[in-house]
């Protein structure tokens, strides 16, 4: 097996910087600065602009179907970012940068260079039109992967929204962006898979850092308040376009911003303004934790709107990860960071999603280490594990990068290490080894109780699974936690953006480890009647949301209690929701025994 391992420079400064809490701006431009170690210089001469006029792309989205949006977004992602298609970062797709203008690291270096905005446009459009294809979307949906994150700038958006910030003279290089983006969610709903639309680039930048598009490492958002409102118009104009596409999980309103003092008053700001869109009461907010998952998992656990608290997480910036070998790294995972992911999802009502990770390793990491391809992948494992069942999901970073060939073990490319350092599926049922729509389950019951009958019509059919109460739009839908909650580990996750450090291999396997109930006494209560008539409704409609959910393409409810409340409302008391759970792990428990007997 083929590893490749990434080196971090500039350790000795690292090493200077205080990280109280998270990691500092210059520790995240010291990081990226480094980049990754198979970067080829770039050569401002090669200015090679392709002979490109594709002329209008052909779009087509269905009409929004409210039910299957309801399983889009409640149900448990295994996800992987786009990273690079709209937004890009030299180190992963340095063909686009060759003659970029500027330090040729952000979009801005793009617009700006090429010897003219017409040429831009012929470079950019070939990038989107290739980098990511149809065939990229099907490969993710056979080998399991259920929803894509997708980063997008302000300019993704269209010309009209680069008037008023640093890409104005550059505009028209994205005059037929948008229709590329809707494309893409397209392809993605084709296949099955859901799209979370991320604003990883925001006026005047979040953070400073090349990822949100400029080059200059100011932070102007926050103390900008014009940038601010460009950015919230963005915002609702993306929630006006998006809210009533079916394959839509929700928006991700800033990506790893600096956790400045008036951050959660842009946050109330945008959700407010966001929510007063026709149909989107009840779309799901993203919403990054600035690195401090602690304050923004009780951020959200005091709201009681459907709105997800991202963390990411990466073991290469902080000389704290550094200086550990791979195998405590790994211990750390399984101990500290599972905790703190399941302590702050509880906190967060189960609404928490690990939506940035990877498996690279600083070089130091690896020293001394061995048996060092066993190590990696144990390494990759336990993330894999603990993002995925101590929360509502994860995506990994990133699907693609220039020169990425299937089986080189990069642990920053996804498509590289499938069925290599990485597992050869990814789907929520561990019987499932392929695409399986309307899967049908027989009445037995998986559970320990021979109370819990499996003979009522009730417990058999999924057709009374809850829909979205009234108070909630059709397009809005929740996902209830399963709770495990927890955030991860100060140390470990405070890692700045990771995207611009050196590249390592890393492997890691799908994990299916326990599923921890949010109450006590979960596996053990069961309807106490063998009558359907004594049933109780709670069980009910937790057996039926099982199955709704399996039926399209063996999916499991992930955000829980935020769907028990978007769908039971007033009923939703402390025994509703245990014996919903209990219906919901009976109806798991009849999906997988189907599962396996398809594979006899």
């Amino acid at each position: 097996m083929q590893v490749v391992y990434m080196v971090l420079l500039f350790s000795s400064l690292i090493q200077a910087l205080s990280i109280p809490g998270g990691p500092s701006a210059s520790l995240l431009a010291i990081a990226r600065k480094s980049g990754p170690s198979k970067v080829a210089t770039l050569d401002a001469r090669a200015c090679k602009v392709p002979d490109y006029n594709p002329g209008p792309v052909s779009v087509f989205l269905p009409e929004f179907d409210a039910d299957k949006a309801q399983v889009y977004r409640y149900r448990k992602q295994q996800a992987v970012n786009l990273g690079s298609w709209f937004v890009h970062e030299a180190w992963m797709v340095p063909s686009v940068f060759t003659c970029a203008a500027g330090k040729q690291d952000s979009e801005i270096d793009i617009a700006s260079g090429w010897e003219g905005v017409g040429n831009a446009k012929k470079v950019l459009e070939k990038h989107w039109d290739t980098f990511i294809t149809e065939d990229d979307f099907k490969y993710l949906a056979k080998i399991g992967i259920n929803t894509v994150r997708l980063p997008l700038g302000f300019w993704s958006l269209g010309t009209n929204f680069t008037k008023g910030s640093v890409f104005e003279k550059y505009g028209d290089a994205y005059e037929n962006s948008w229709p590329r983006v809707l494309r893409a969610i397209g392809w993605a709903g084709e296949n099955g898979i859901g799209v979370l639309a991320d604003l990883h680039g925001a006026y005047g930048s979040q953070n400073g850092q090349s990822h949100s598009g400029i080059s200059d490492g100011k932070t102007n958002l926050f103390s900008n308040q014009k940038d601010q409102n460009l950015t919230i118009n963005a915002l609702v104009w993306m929630t006006q376009q998006l809210v009533k596409v079916t394959n839509v999980v929700g928006i991700q309103i800033l990506n790893e911003p600096q956790n400045e003092d008036n951050l959660p008053d842009f946050y109330n700001s945008a959700i407010e303004a966001m929510r007063k869109v026709d149909g989107a009461k009840s779309l799901p907010m993203y919403l990054h934790d600035g690195f401090n998952i602690d304050q923004y998992s009780k951020w959200v656990g005091d709201r009681d709107d459907f709105s997800v608290v991202d963390h990411h997480s990466y073991f290469v910036y902080t000389d704290s990860d550094t200086s550990k070998p791979v195998t405590s790294l790994t211990s750390m995972i399984k101990s500290d960071i599972s905790s703190s992911i399941s302590r702050n999802t509880k906190v967060a009502r189960g609404n928490l999603v690990t939506d940035e990770w990877g498996c690279a390793l600083a070089e130091s990491s690896t020293q001394g280490v061995s048996d060092l391809d066993s190590a990696t992948q144990q390494y990759c494992q336990g993330q894999e594990t603990v993002y995925r069942n101590a929360a509502a999901g994860y995506a990994f970073w990133s699907y693609m990068m220039d020169d990425c060939k299937a089986g080189d073990g990069n642990g920053w490319c996804f498509k590289g290490s499938v069925a290599n350092i990485l597992p050869k599926t990814f789907f929520s049922y561990e019987a499932q080894t392929e695409p399986v729509d309307g899967i049908a389950v027989d009445g037995t019951t998986n559970s320990t109780s021979s109370s819990s009958s499996s003979s009522n019509d009730d417990t058999n059919s999924d057709d009374n699974a809850p829909s979205s109460t009234s108070t909630a739009s059709p397009s809005s839908t929740s996902a209830a936690a399963d709770n495990q909650g927890s955030s991860s580990s100060g140390q470990s996750c405070k890692a700045s953006k990771k995207k611009s450090a050196p590249s390592s291999n890393n492997a890691r396997r799908r994990h299916h480890a326990r599923n921890p109930a949010p109450h006590p006494n979960l596996s053990s209560r069961q309807p106490s009647s063998k009558r359907a008539s004594d049933t109780p409704q709670g069980y009910k409609d937790g057996l039926a949301t099982a199955k709704k959910f399996a039926k399209m393409g063996g999916s499991k409810l992930g955000f829980t209690l935020q769907f028990i409340k978007d769908t039971a409302g007033d009923k939703a008391t402390d025994s509703y929701i245990e014996d919903f759970n209990n219906g919901v792990k009976d109806g798991e428990g009849q999906v997988d025994k189907a599962l396996r007997r398809r594979r006899k």
